[in-house]
């Protein structure tokens, strides 16, 4: 099922089970993070990979996770928008 356009996969499988192409995966990674969210365990890697940053220090990556961003009520409405089901 896994093949198929609309197969239905966790982050968590994606980032470490996925047998599909490292491009694909990171489509249906960045999908999952906008529709779905991320839980704590894969939020790290999930973003690292997403946003190309390579390897990061915990403590800064906890800085820059530290609350929401003003502009986080905005975010939550353009992805509603951009994503419609």
């Amino acid at each position: 099922t896994e093949c198929t356009p609309d197969a239905e996969v966790t982050a968590h499988h994606l980032l470490y089970e996925s047998t599909l192409p490292p491009s694909e995966r990171v489509a249906r990674l960045r999908r999952v993070a906008v529709t779905e969210g991320l839980d704590a365990n894969t939020r790290p890697l999930a973003w690292t990979l997403l946003l190309g940053c390579g390897r990061i220090e915990a403590r800064r990556y906890s800085n820059l996770c530290d609350g929401l961003s003003d502009d986080a009520q905005k975010i939550r409405d353009d992805a509603r928008r951009t994503f419609r089901a």
